[in-house]
């Protein structure tokens, strides 16, 4: 193979690949499409893909994840996230047959497979819907828009506002929208929906079992769900539904569906009254289940010796910074406290408290928080994987390595 041919090859599965990422990203419908006017290739991916996916997902979140209806477009996009890496791996073994041939060709060649590979599932796949195929701005949705939904979320059953639309319209759901939710998450929908089994719909996102379930008012304060959309405005048809409303403030009215406000909810930062130490972090799970509303007032904090309330007039916290994956507020504090951050637990989270590493605790079982000296300082919780860290070092020696290699094989 002469050189041109090398080029040429890399050329096109890199533009290829690169490709099929940018359709499947913000024209998926063009590929949904494709399949669904070819019978054979219908009829070969129908219900394959999805269940496949179901299956390692289901490996993974021990059984809870049920494979659901078969969509065209999740059949797409597995169908791209499978050919993807396909085509890069099979372009790379190409080169490295050749690369005793033209060694400083195939060295150039792999560092563009690579960039490829980089730019491709370093963005994600994540679909971005057509503005077409958005449902139109409805009342509710408008004011839902304009409520705090930055720091508290909203909970409303699927037949309502599905995960996948409140993410199009920028308002956060306390179901998220992953395709990998923790099992910590879905442990913790146990005290959220009392007498229910949690499961993820194909999309990763909570599937109601009911239209009608409602979550646990203490449980779900504790959570930060503020606002609820329920599909009743004023006729309360059972004694449980009265009891329930009457903890809730009404925003309006929309047809069949009403906004109520929970005044309860904990925003995303926010001091502990209390905090009472459990010995290992399920206790702390056992103890949300019995729904005791003194729980709105302390924290359940595992891996921690003290316990006790604190004086909060004493602590002053101002945010001055609130983005995703960072927070960073200013503290002035005449005592002791404690921090909850009401971000699931997860490996990645660090907290700094003047720069320095502070220990991070299971809050509340799903939750986090920190300890709080006395003083004047600045706290910052951000998510900065070290694992990021380490595969990025890889990455970049291997890149020096290999321009190394082409330096040394032109002199």
């Amino acid at each position: 193979y002469n050189t041109g041919l090398l080029i040429i090859v890399t050329a096109f599965i890199s533009a290829l690949v690169v490709t099929l990422y940018l359709v499947t990203r913000f024209r998926i419908q063009w590929i949904v499409s494709f399949i669904d006017s070819v019978p054979v290739i219908k009829s070969l991916l129908s219900g394959r893909m999805v269940d496949l996916s179901c299956y390692f997902k289901s490996l993974i979140c021990g059984g809870l994840v049920k494979p659901y209806s078969v969509y065209s477009d999740i059949n797409a996009f597995f169908l791209i996230q499978f050919l993807s890496p396909l085509l890069l791996i099979a372009g790379t073994l190409f080169l490295l047959i050749q690369r005793k041939k033209k060694p400083v060709a195939v060295s150039l060649c792999l560092i563009a497979l690579t960039l490829t590979d980089l730019f491709t599932f370093g963005m994600g796949f994540n679909p971005t819907p057509d503005k077409r195929d958005f449902k139109p701005m409805t009342p509710l949705i408008q004011e839902l828009m304009e409520l705090d939904t930055k720091d508290y979320t909203f909970y409303a059953s699927d037949n309502i506002i599905t995960p996948d639309l409140s993410m199009n319209y920028g308002i956060r759901d306390f179901r998220g929208y992953d395709i990998t939710v923790s099992m910590l998450y879905q442990r913790f929908l146990f005290a959220l929906f009392p007498g229910t089994t949690p499961i993820l719909g194909s999309d990763g996102g909570y599937v109601s079992a009911r239209p009608d379930m409602l979550p646990d008012l203490v449980t779900a304060s504790i959570t930060g769900i503020k606002y609820f959309v329920l599909p009743f405005a004023t006729n309360l048809y059972t004694p449980y539904n009265s009891k329930y409303i009457s903890s809730l403030r009404l925003i309006g009215t929309y047809k069949s569906l009403s906004l109520w406000e929970n005044p309860n909810a904990k925003p995303m930062l926010y001091l502990a009254d209390a905090i009472q130490p459990v010995a290992e972090n399920k206790d702390a799970l056992a103890l949300l289940l019995k729904h005791d509303p003194q729980l709105l007032n302390t924290s359940l904090v595992a891996g921690i010796d003290e316990s006790g309330s604190f004086d909060n007039s004493k602590i002053k916290l101002t945010r001055i910074r609130d983005r995703a994956g960072e927070y960073i507020a200013e503290i002035d504090a005449r005592s002791d406290g404690f921090l909850v951050i009401n971000e699931p637990y997860y490996p990645g989270w660090h907290a700094y408290i003047r720069g320095k590493a502070v220990s991070m605790y299971h809050v509340n079982y799903l939750f986090q928080g920190i300890k709080l000296p006395s003083g004047s300082y600045t706290v910052k919780i951000i998510y900065m994987p070290r694992v990021f860290y380490f595969g990025l070092i890889i990455s970049v020696l291997t890149a020096l390595i290999i321009i190394g290699m082409i330096i040394r094989q032109i002199n």
